[in-house]
């Protein structure tokens, strides 16, 4: 019998340690790649830079969460995207509405809050009303959302740019 452990062990004690390799060979390569960016550039790890970054990729984290607590639950979004494409154009026509009207800035992005608030909570409520109410699968009822928000929202925009919000909104936001 103690061969037999003494066979065992050390395999385990491998699979182990090839288990706990490849669980870090992803960070260490990030953190490779990192350096190797540093090596030719160095202002990418300065702290203006790291701010920015971490700036604009803060809303990929708040999308990533709402599309997590759905994974949890054992559902799939497909019109997360597409959702979000919808608020952010009712919010830049809403604020492009108001300063039109010579709205005060608080105003203006109240405004723009309340459109993407409601546009999201239209889209919410469609989908939870098929997939809680109905039984139907969030694949399927997020799937048959996402061409309607899209088709709303795409038409409005051009090249990513929203027609009407030129200078103004980015003023605005300032």
């Amino acid at each position: 019998m103690t061969d037999a452990a003494a066979i065992t062990l050390p395999d385990a004690g491998r699979r182990g340690l090839v288990s706990w390799l490849l669980t870090l060979s992803l960070p260490l390569l990030m953190v490779v790649m990192e350096l190797s960016v540093y090596a030719v550039e160095p202002r990418v790890l300065s702290l203006r830079n790291v701010v920015n970054v971490l700036n604009q990729s803060s809303y990929i984290f708040v999308f990533a969460s709402a599309q997590m607590m759905v994974i949890l639950t054992r559902g799939f979004d497909l019109s997360l995207g597409a959702a979000v494409s919808a608020v952010s154009v009712a919010s830049a026509l809403a604020m492009t509405a108001v300063v039109g009207w010579g709205g005060s800035d608080f105003v203006v992005v109240a405004a723009g809050l309340l459109a993407g608030l409601g546009v999201g909570a239209l889209v919410g409520l469609f989908n939870g009303a098929f997939v809680a109410g109905l039984e139907i699968n969030p694949f399927v009822v997020t799937l048959g959302s996402l061409t309607p928000t899209v088709t709303i929202s795409a038409p409005t925009s051009v090249e990513g740019e929203i027609a009407g919000l030129g200078r103004v909104g980015i003023d605005v936001i300032d």
